[in-house]
């Protein structure tokens, strides 16, 4: 029976330290990086900022896109960055192919910073 006992403690103890580790954000170096992709009417131009390993900022300093849709971008998309730590989010309804330019742009400058 103490055996079973101490066997059942490290198998819980051992699920418990595998749980913990999985789901981290990535790290990244600090600075500034700079990712170019293509948008629905030409180039999105972005510029992450890793402060901390994090994504602190995401500007977007050029695009050609239509300015009202491309306003929900920074209302909506930028801030699911910045709170994932990544590119890896939802894009956002009727400006799809505009938010995959900025993810993508936003990927590769954090090619960058690994």
């Amino acid at each position: 029976m103490k055996k079973l006992a101490v066997l059942l403690a490290t198998v819980t103890l051992g699920t418990t330290l595998l749980v913990g580790c999985g789901g981290s954000k990535a790290s990244y170096k600090d600075g500034t990086y700079t990712g170019v992709s293509a948008g629905l009417k030409g180039d999105i131009t972005v510029e992450v900022t890793i402060e901390g390993g994090e994504i602190k900022d995401v500007v977007i300093p050029e695009n050609n896109e239509t300015e009202t849709i491309f306003a929900s971008i920074r209302e909506y998309l930028v801030p699911d960055i910045i709170k994932a730590n990544s590119a890896d989010v939802e894009t956002v309804s009727g400006a799809t192919t505009s938010s995959k330019g900025v993810l993508e742009a936003v990927e590769k400058a954090l090619e960058q910073a690994k």
